[in-house]
């Protein structure tokens, strides 16, 4: 039996990792322990392979849970390796976000582990799952009506899975697009691992809560799975377990298509939306428009709060000849317009203070949610440098004299008014912003350039980023210095891995 976990372990450092430092969750259970112990033994065969433990404490088992703490921290202390706690009350954070008890907890797991292993800049994460493990998923899957996509169950190498956003709290790192998930045992059997541990006198913790039938992948396990195998196919699991392989190698070939449509089409704007032209977009078969529909969820940070259902009311939204929008779980907000169509991740409220934020020029400007950041230069007005009275919607030019060298950004104030450059007076700032074309959802904390007026109370506003400056501070011939203003949205843990790859 240990034959065929070394030969696994063996196949996994030749095929998908080399030996490196990794974080091993381990629970304390018979599969966990077991390739703690494997990677032990194996350990004076590769210099590289440097070990910690993690352990994650769900607050779900009351002193059993402890228990299993203190178990595998003693087993940690036996062979110095470095020990690792996390910990989180799972059943308040479920009860608070409509989860059931076993979500929550896999997503608060997954989400300490990939916090930790950012801190400790150790990748991957090595877990214990098997290949009872996966065939237990793929039914699970199937159970629910899953797509191709789900019948793949989980991969030998993965990033982390979805998350949700309101674990970044407790665990700010938790959306790392570097931690990797290695499950070296994907390919072996549970009863191989109790094998192991029985041979090498491991003496592992049972999770009594593996056994209750309240949870659904306990009753496919003890229920559905010996009901198939007796009555109707004694190689179910094998069968389930070639079924995810074939269905994974096929979405590996899909996944690289979609990614390619994605990169080279999706428009990604204001820092938190990603849009693509209506006209490219309903040419595309509606099995490609469903994936780009689940890849644009994924680079927003909301993948996991959408189902079936979901995706096919974006996909009917998109279609739409009129200018629509659906609110989504997760902060997600599709919309459709004439010409474009795509999906918006709703920025939490900005903390603006009550008196705005004072800018300093020359100088640069974070806003106050750290999406943006405003940044301006000194110029001195020549024949050469005409071209600055042009600018773009977020690269400007002002008369620095006429702002009385004072500015400070706010959020917009309701009623207020103001010239476009060029227009033949003034019009509502809502207006201005509408024609910009800032999303709605984003109007609310935009940010708002304004100098002093002519008295203590008033102030004159000198441009919106995205709209056109005010005409009174445009810049004229006899303009001495031009302020120069550059306008940029700045990364979120959403956007970084969209940005990266489009850079590729």
């Amino acid at each position: 039996m240990s034959q065929s976990l070394d030969l696994a372990l063996v196949k996994f450092w030749e095929n998908i990792l080399p030996p490196q430092p990794a974080l091993v969750a381990v629970s304390g259970g018979p599969d966990s322990l077991a390739l703690l112990h494997l990677l032990l033994r194996q350990r004076p065969l590769f210099p590289t392979l440097r070990l910690e433990v993690a352990h994650f404490n769900h607050h779900i088992r009351g002193e059993a849970a402890n228990l299993d703490a203190r178990f595998v921290e003693e087993f940690c202390r036996k062979y110095a390796l470095p020990f690792h706690l996390g910990q989180l009350d799972v059943p308040a954070f479920a009860a608070a976000h409509n989860l059931s008890l076993e979500d929550a907890a896999r997503q608060a797991r997954y989400a300490w582990l990939g916090d930790l292993a950012t801190r400790l800049d150790i990748t991957p994460v090595l877990t214990g799952h098997n290949a009872d493990d996966q065939a237990e998923t793929v039914l699970l899957r199937l159970l629910r009506g899953t797509g191709p996509h789900g019948l793949a169950g989980m991969d030998v190498l993965s990033g982390l899975p979805p998350l949700h956003p309101a674990l970044t709290v407790d665990f700010p790192q938790a959306a790392s697009t570097i931690v990797r998930l290695g499950r070296p045992f994907l390919g072996v059997w549970r009863k191989d691992i109790e094998a192991y541990c029985r041979e090498n006198g491991l003496d592992p913790r049972q999770d009594e809560t593996n056994f209750e039938e309240n949870y659904a992948r306990n009753r496919v396990r003890h229920r559905l799975l010996p009901f198939l195998e007796s009555e109707y196919q004694p190689q179910i699991k094998a069968n389930l377990l070639r079924l995810a392989r074939l269905a994974r190698e096929d979405e590996g070939w899909l996944d690289e298509l979609v990614e390619a449509e994605f990169l080279q089409n999706c428009r990604f704007e204001f820092g938190c939306r990603f849009e693509f032209g209506k006209e490219y977009f309903l040419k595309k078969p509606a099995a490609l428009q469903k994936r780009l529909i689940r890849r644009m969820a994924l680079a927003s940070g909301g993948l996991q709060n959408l189902d079936a259902s979901h995706i096919e009311a974006v996909l009917e939204l998109f279609k739409s000849e009129e200018a629509r929008r659906v609110d989504l779980p997760g902060k997600l907000v599709a919309f459709a317009g004439k010409s474009g169509a795509g999906l918006l991740a709703v920025p939490d409220p900005a903390d603006w203070p009550g008196n705005g934020l004072q800018f300093t020029v020359p100088g640069s400007l974070t806003g106050p949610d750290g999406r943006w950041r405003l940044t301006a230069s000194l110029l001195k007005n020549t024949e050469q440098q005409a071209f600055f009275k042009e600018g773009t919607p977020y690269h400007v030019f002002l008369d620095y004299a006429k702002i009385n060298h004072q500015l400070r950004l706010r959020p917009r104030q309701a009623g207020e008014r103001y010239r476009p450059l060029g227009a033949p007076g003034q019009r509502k700032v809502q207006d201005i912003m509408l024609d910009a074309g800032i999303p709605r959802e984003l109007r609310r904390d935009w940010p708002v350039l304004v100098s002093p007026g002519n008295t203590e109370q008033t102030e004159n506003i000198c441009w919106i980023p995205g709209a056109p400056i005010a005409h009174d501070f445009r810049v004229m011939p006899e303009t001495e210095q031009i302020l120069e203003l550059r306008f940029e949205f700045l990364e979120t843990p959403e956007t970084a891995k969209f940005n990266h790859d489009l850079a590729e």
